[in-house]
């Protein structure tokens, strides 16, 4: 920090006449700016201490602990502004924060990336090690295991297994482990053992009477204690911690785009939907007159779907079908072809001569860019459902296609649609959700203009 300081200073004043230099070092040598500087050099090592930038990083994303730095460098960059304004040292202008803030940034990145790699070859040579008990046999523990033996630079010396199992194979020999105990002997073994971390990695279900009692000893032995945040078997969640307040919560979590791709999705949403509309007109002007000619009715069919997270939106489509549709839904129920929560009909009695032609060719869905232009829709994604057809999912599992925004085309467009059984239509849309990126919206989209053409599975 401080040669951050000093490096920021000499560029900051190449702007400077020398006199003014001069009048700057003359102010710096008095007592009380002596005595700011290093009280800021006390609050800067605070300031890093408090986002915990002194632990152990021996385990944890790097990326956390840059993210950590960053934040952690910026709050100091801000505390010196504060200061210049507080104190008026003229010599902090807005160029020597930028300077300041690059050269510290840059240079704690720098000095932590130097020293990871000189700390992990010191713990390859059987320095500054931590002896590790796991406790637990099973699946998770064999796994612990073989993840500590092939990491040396973590600096892990594993004693053994603590269990009333097998203790699973070795990595390292033809072996198996060490089994220290049992599970009747861990508060015995861990206090007569040189033991700094204990990795529990038993069932929670079937041991938590058992893992309450090893976690109170090692508290009150002062180890460090950890478990697997894979604690909870799930197939697809994702797993992390994170703090509400002083309180540690275990997250689970399905996958999920990130922030940043999703304002990137929805900015091409808005403008590809603003251009089609546009470019489209006249042939929505076709379209509407077609309709208005052929039949009794609005141009327009709004229909209430379930879009993200469960919320309802009216969806807009081509009017195809006679004015009272729905009214006679009732009607048609045991002629339904599909299997599952949806409704189809092939030759359904309700289809106008000119919604058959608009269906055919999938124009009746052109008013949908409405929706993704105000955001109900998005241009790819899992169709929405009509609300009759969400109330009758019997497998809550399926549910999950509406954690994300549902789309105008998405996997069961181009592979099919209505030749697709249901269960297989579900399963491609939680194929998309679990696999989502931009490069796979982009396939989408480029499949569905000659799925349109050809008329696969249009009804």
């Amino acid at each position: 920090m401080t040669l951050a300081f000093g490096l920021a200073f000499v560029v900051s004043s190449e702007q400077t006449t020398f006199e003014g230099f001069q009048e700057f070092l003359a102010v710096r040598i008095k007592l009380s700016n002596f005595l700011l500087f290093f009280g800021f050099c006390a609050a800067w090592g605070l300031i890093f201490r408090s986002f915990g930038l002194y632990h152990s990083f021996r385990i944890g994303r790097r990326s956390l602990e840059l993210w950590n730095v960053t934040k952690a460098v910026a709050v100091g960059t801000a505390l010196i502004a504060v200061a210049a304004l507080a104190f008026d040292i003229s010599a902090i202008s807005r160029r020597f924060l930028i300077v300041f803030l690059a050269l510290a940034l840059g240079g704690s990145w720098l000095v932590r990336g130097l020293l990871r790699p000189f700390l992990s070859g010191a713990r390859r040579r059987g320095r500054n090690l931590r002896n590790l008990v796991i406790v637990g046999c099973g699946q998770r523990g064999a796994e612990l295991g073989r993840e500590i033996r092939s990491r040396p630079d973590l600096g892990y010396l594993l004693l053994g297994y603590i269990d009333d199992l097998p203790a699973p194979q070795s990595p390292s020999h033809p072996g198996r482990e060490k089994l220290l105990g049992s599970l009747d002997d861990a508060e015995h073994l861990l206090e007569t053992l040189d033991v700094d971390e204990v990795f529990i990695a038993l069932p929670v279900k079937s041991y938590y009477a058992e893992i309450s009692q090893i976690l109170a000893a090692s508290e009150a032995l002062g180890l460090i204690a950890r478990l697997p945040a894979t604690a909870f078997e799930s197939r697809i969640a994702k797993a992390n911690i994170h703090s509400l307040g002083h309180i540690p919560l275990l997250t689970l979590q399905t996958p999920r785009p990130t922030p940043g791709y999703l304002a990137v999705k929805r900015v091409v949403d808005f403008v590809a939907s603003a251009l089609a509309l546009v470019f489209l007109a006249p042939l929505f002007a076709a379209i509407a007159f077609a309709i208005k000619v052929d039949s009794a009715g609005p141009v327009f069919f709004g229909q209430y779907r379930i879009g993200r997270n469960r919320r309802k939106f009216r969806l807009f489509k081509f009017r195809t079908m006679v004015a009272d549709a729905e009214a006679r839904q009732a009607e048609l129920e045991d002629l339904n072809e599909v299997e599952g929560a949806a409704f189809k009909i092939r030759r359904d009695p309700r289809v106008t001569c000119v919604g058959r032609l608009l269906r055919k060719f999938s124009l009746d869905e052109l008013p949908q860019l409405f929706n993704v232009l105000t955001g109900d829709l998005s241009l790819v994604g899992p169709r929405p459902l009509p609300v009759r057809d969400w109330d009758r999912f019997e497998a809550s599992w399926l549910k999950r296609r509406c954690s994300v925004k549902p789309g105008l085309t998405c996997l069961w467009q181009v592979n099919g649609r209505h030749e697709i059984p249901f269960d297989q239509w579900m399963e491609l849309d939680l194929q998309y959700i679990d696999n989502w990126s931009p490069g796979l919206d982009f396939q989408i989209l480029w499949q569905t203009i000659p799925a349109v053409i050809r008329r696969t599975g249009a009804s």
